[in-house]
């Protein structure tokens, strides 16, 4: 089992770096289609500056929120958890003419992503050729008895009745 879990790990890199590796620009795939559809949703948002570096977004049902893009927060938290600028920010960004992929946590970057999957599973002999320890072999664990009754593993018929109920005349 372990070997196959090995053998799934080394593809899964494999996969996952030619996967970033052809993407174009300088996000991952994923975080890039999450801000293509955060950009389009924050063509509803109207931001308002104060002179200096705070906004206040008005949507289009009334909605107001409070944006500052050089603390890199929003009043409604988006933006600071997840590191993705949110749809109220991207229209204060978008207000200044700059690119809101410059925003985006550097933990979503294409290099970051291709540093973490940097690192490979070494190819190993067959088995026969694994070098020999004078150890005894690993066995599973003992099964231990727990506490208390044990739970009964009778498991009822459908049309058969709970056992200790009398059954009702009619």
């Amino acid at each position: 089992m372990l070997e196959k879990i090995r053998l799934m790990l080394m593809n899964m890199l494999v996969e996952q770096r030619k996967f970033v590796a052809t993407s174009i620009g300088i996000l991952c795939p994923n975080i890039q289609n999450k801000l293509e559809k955060l950009k389009a949703e924050s063509a509803s948002f109207i931001p308002h500056w104060n002179g200096k570096d705070k906004f206040e977004v008005v949507g289009l049902h009334g909605d107001q929120f409070v944006v500052n893009v050089t603390d890199r927060t929003c009043s409604c938290r988006l933006w600071h958890i997840t590191g993705i600028p949110c749809k109220h920010a991207i229209a204060t960004i978008n207000h200044f003419g700059y690119n809101p992929d410059d925003y985006v946590h550097e933990a979503y970057s294409k290099d970051t992503f291709l540093r973490c999957y940097k690192y490979l599973l070494e190819p190993m002999h067959e088995k026969d050729d694994w070098p020999k320890t004078g150890n005894a072999p690993l066995l599973p664990p003992e099964v231990t008895r727990l506490l208390g009754r044990p739970k009964k593993s009778k498991r009822r018929e459908p049309d058969e009745a709970p056992k200790g109920s009398k059954l009702k005349r009619k």
